[in-house]
């Protein structure tokens, strides 16, 4: 097995740490792109932070959360509803406490169905007849048979099993 010198493998784990903070990064985007279509969805109006006030009090808010506030609309108390989203958008979502009760109802429907997703899958793998694939002596400490190749085998020995 060929050993890795010093500045190549601070080079492989300065890439692996990369690679991990943008797949975080992506996460994180992507949970938050769709946490803002639901809003809009949902009646939630977005506003860009177009001017310098803007982006300041955007700076100012608690990123990617929704704050109530209360107003007087007309002379009559109401309470409004704000999203700030100063890292991707750079834009507030406004919505009022109808929009806000259509973003609640959506995001209790779609964690039911995630919930009930891995239901499903978790009855299904339950479901899945291990007993009809033999003894589990890999477990044990039997011999360990791998296959390589074109089958996505780990290891790269050319598609040669090896013991």
């Amino acid at each position: 097995m060929a050993r890795l010198s010093t500045p190549n493998l601070l080079r492989c784990i300065a890439t692996s740490a990369v690679v991990v903070c943008l797949a975080a990064c992506v996460s994180q985007a992507s949970r938050v792109q769709d946490k803002e279509q639901m809003l809009v969805a949902a009646g939630f109006l977005e506003k860009p932070a177009s001017t310098p006030q803007r982006q300041a009090h955007l700076a100012s808010l608690p990123p990617f959360r929704i704050l109530s506030q209360q107003l007087q609309a007309g002379g009559v108390d109401t309470i409004g509803y704000v999203y700030a989203d100063p890292q991707f958008c750079h834009c507030l979502f406004v919505g009022d406490p109808a929009a806000f009760q259509r973003f609640q109802q959506t995001a209790l429907q779609q964690r039911i169905a995630q919930e009930q997703l891995r239901a499903t899958e978790m009855a299904e793998d339950n479901a899945f007849d291990w007993g009809m694939w033999g003894p589990y002596d890999y477990w044990g400490g039997g011999d360990i048979i791998v296959g390589h190749g074109d089958h996505g085998g780990f290891g790269g020995h050319g598609g040669h099993g090896h013991r």
